[in-house]
């Protein structure tokens, strides 16, 4: 048996329902009346739930001095078409804003592409001045270069390096897109080479990191007025072969090709990341860019359905109120048929047929 609720609690929720009144003012109200809409696509523009309340108020009175109507039933059916043809507008709208919502929430993978050049450059490039405090490498310092003593020391390091490696083979070796960057900056920096001849020491270093060399024998911090000094790759303690080839390639002479040597590596390389770019799990080619930009061109499946049978529904309703208001004022419909017969060249006879569909007012 449930016990009676006590007093002081029924008072204490009648109290508070006399401040829970909803809006009063005739704006609130209204605001409030599409609290539950969700996407209006099924709503009567009759009870004001409209994109643009005088745009249909245009049209319906458009089609009130189209038609003339003679009596309440006719102005009904003509306020019916009002009805559906904006619905049928409606419809319209909401496809072509799906097709612009998607296509904006999806992002080109060309786009995507370049973003990862962006991204691969400035973080190969970054640099970051750190201070040294400690004493005893300022004192060091001091002993060294006893005309700096007494001054902050500043030396420029490149702390991506540290984990570049890791970076590429993690991160870039496992999306489609970014694997193409790579294989349009080497592009790039091989075309720099091969044709102008300078490349800097840190475009260099980026062309044999991208083809596979190790970063981090590059990482040597260097004092902030040795930063613009050149540490070539081929330049290091021990260079590797790729290293060795990106050096003669700079150091050439003028109108000299790239070694057959250098051009093989990097067209090998360039078809070893083509392929680790149709593999990925988000694998990138032309024929993929091309669908998903068909993809957007479709609203969703599920949406698509709806506004075909909306839109199915609406021309049902449009096409019964004008029969309705063709009938009530005595239009008929007279269906023609012809057919004419002329010789041919042989002995068999032509045949034409035709229709013809006239409306005409009983």
């Amino acid at each position: 048996m449930l016990k009676p609720t006590p007093i002081h609690i029924v008072e204490r929720n009648r109290r508070n329902a006399l401040q829970s009144t909803g809006p009063k003012t005739a704006l609130g109200k209204q605001a409030s009346r599409g609290n539950a809409l969700k996407h209006g696509l099924c709503a009567n523009p009759a009870v004001g739930v409209v994109e643009d309340e005088q745009a249909f108020i245009d049209l319906h009175e458009a089609l009130i001095d189209r038609f003339q109507p003679h009596d309440p039933l006719e102005q009904g059916l003509i306020h019916r078409i009002a009805v559906s043809l904006w619905r049928l507008q409606r419809a319209a709208h909401i496809e072509s804003a799906a097709g612009v919502l998607q296509s904006t929430a999806i992002s080109s993978a060309s786009d995507r592409v370049q973003q990862w050049v962006t991204e691969i450059t400035q973080k190969f490039t970054a640099i970051d001045w750190v201070e040294i405090t400690d004493k005893e490498l300022l004192r060091q310092r001091a002993i060294q270069k006893p005309e700096t003593e007494g001054q902050r020391w500043l030396r420029v390091e490149r702390r991506f390096l540290l984990h570049a490696d890791r970076y590429r083979d993690e991160v870039l070796m496992a999306d489609g897109t970014a694997i193409q960057a790579m294989i349009l900056i080497i592009g790039e920096l091989t075309d720099q080479l091969k044709y102008i001849r300078r490349i800097d020491s840190t475009q260099a270093q980026m062309l044999a990191w991208l083809m596979g060399e190790s970063a981090g024998r590059l990482v040597e911090p260097v004092d902030a007025e040795q930063r613009d000094a050149s540490y070539y790759p081929d330049e290091q303690r021990n260079p590797t072969p790729i290293d060795s080839l990106i050096g003669e390639a700079r150091l050439r002479a003028e109108g000299d090709p790239l070694s057959p040597a250098l051009t093989a590596a990097i067209q090998s390389c360039l078809t070893d990341l083509q392929i680790k770019s149709r593999c990925t799990s988000a694998p990138y080619t032309e024929e993929h860019e091309a669908h998903i930009r068909t993809n957007t061109l479709l609203p969703d499946a599920s949406l698509l359905d709806r506004l075909i049978r909306y839109e199915g529904h609406a021309e049902r309703s449009l096409f019964k109120a004008i029969e309705t208001l063709s009938k009530l004022r005595g239009v008929t419909v007279e269906s023609v048929r012809a057919t004419m017969t002329r010789p041919s060249n042989g002995d068999e006879s032509l045949e034409v047929s035709g229709e013809r569909t006239t409306w005409s007012s009983t």
